[in-house]
């Protein structure tokens, strides 16, 4: 920035300079901004940061007297009048330093860091459907698998642009004015950043998600749904309990805050109290034993019905050409009379032909009569939904026929 937001850092940047070397050379202040910043002073920096060199220069604070220091043939490429700044330093009065911490910049609300992500998300779905558009089929055929191609994007995109590379800033947070930063206020390396970015990616990229050949009330499902719901929930209780220090899970785990690159600096961030800690993360584990507990033993409690539409779901799932498919009950209320009707939603691998469609409805009907539950419905939907699913981005096309069963009332195809 050339504003007047950036003064107070820049004139942090040269005290801070020279407070450790009364010696230091105004290269020594453009390269500390650089460090700090992740990118070089521009122009107006440069003055900027020259003047305030000039003029904190003689008042600057010391620990320890500073010789003057004599100019040497290799100092003509420094900017005019170094040698007589030199002894200026060298002549200050000793005065005690105030403070011996790094001023921080201020910790940044939640309004900006979820519009930021909002920006980002979109950002991420433009790439998805440009990569999507001249693979479409490639990514029909893979389904649910898709979402292999958008991790390492998203895992890449928070982890590279959010470490110094890129000052700490994803488009979003660059369009807020927000940035990540360690606990010293620096931008944080490409290896932190990436982990920190793993623990962002996996709970997104596992939203929704779908794992082929597994039905919604299988064991195995239960287990990684109640993962999934836990660890959103710790990160949500987290945030809440948490609030006064601004920070999510992901940012307590990695020792980072998001912080305003712009306002009044701080001298410290608050942290989080051990009590805190263990309130909102103690939840997670009770929670997911709780979760997995009535989602393995629901079926069984329950019986009847439910039991019967899990014995059907299997069944269904072990057509090799589909990647999923649920089984519900639905009851359509009409004048006079309310239809029963079972759903079922198979997602096709690949994109079927009218022909592959019309096959695939009557076998999945005629599997539909021949169990058990056909005499608790008066109808079948048979719903065939093609669809790619990369994470960041996804589209379907879906075609639907509604079959009336022995008992039912007359319907139409939907």
């Amino acid at each position: 920035m050339d504003g007047d937001a950036t003064l107070d850092p820049m004139r942090e940047t040269v005290v801070r300079v020279l407070r450790d070397n009364p010696d230091a050379t105004f290269q020594q202040v453009l390269d500390d901004w650089a460090r700090i910043r992740g990118r070089p002073a521009t122009s107006p920096q440069v003055d900027r940061l020259w003047g305030i060199y000039n003029e904190l220069s003689s008042t600057v604070a010391r620990t320890e007297t500073a010789l003057p220091v004599v100019p040497s043939a290799a100092a003509t490429d420094e900017p005019p009048g170094i040698e007589s700044l030199r002894a200026r330093i060298a002549d200050a009065p000793l005065r005690p330093v105030e403070s011996a911490g790094r001023s921080l910049p201020p910790v940044a609300p939640w309004a900006r860091r979820i519009a930021a992500l909002f920006v980002d998300g979109l950002v991420l779905g433009i790439v998805g459907q440009v990569i999507a558009l001249p693979f479409a089929e490639v990514l029909f055929g893979l389904g649910p698998y898709g979402r292999a191609i958008g991790f390492p994007i998203m895992w890449l995109y928070f982890g590279v642009l959010g470490s110094r590379i890129a000052n700490g800033q994803t488009l979003g947070k660059r369009l807020l004015g927000i940035a990540v930063r360690g606990e010293d206020g620096l931008p944080i390396g490409p290896g932190r950043s990436l982990a920190r970015s793993l623990l962002i990616t996996v709970p997104l990229i596992s939203i929704g998600a779908a794992v082929p050949g597994v039905t919604a009330r299988d064991p195995l499902w239960v287990l990684v749904a109640a993962f999934g719901f836990c660890l959103g929930l710790g990160g949500l209780v987290f945030i809440i309990v948490n609030r006064h220090t601004h920070q999510a899970l992901h940012d307590y785990i990695c020792r980072t805050r998001v912080v305003r690159l712009s306002g009044s600096t701080v001298r410290s961030h608050p942290g989080v109290g051990g009590r805190r800690l263990m309130v909102s993360l103690g939840l997670v584990p009770l929670v997911f034993i709780a979760y997995s507990l009535v989602g393995l033993l629901l079926p069984s409690v329950l019986g009847g019905t439910f039991g019967a539409l899990q014995d059907l779901q299997r069944e269904l799932a072990d057509d090799p050409r589909l990647f999923t498919v649920e089984a519900t009950l639905e009851t359509a209320v009409g004048p006079g009379q309310a239809m029963r009707i079972l759903v079922v939603d198979a997602w096709y691998r690949g994109l079927p032909s009218p022909e592959q469609r019309d096959v695939l409805t009557a076998e999945l009907v005629t599997k539909v009569i021949a169990h058990p539950i056909i005499d608790e419905v008066d109808a079948v939907r048979v719903q065939i939904t093609s669809a790619y699913d990369i994470g960041i981005a996804k589209g379907n096309v879906s075609w639907s026929e509604l079959v009336p069963v022995a008992g039912g009332a007359p319907s139409t195809g939907g």
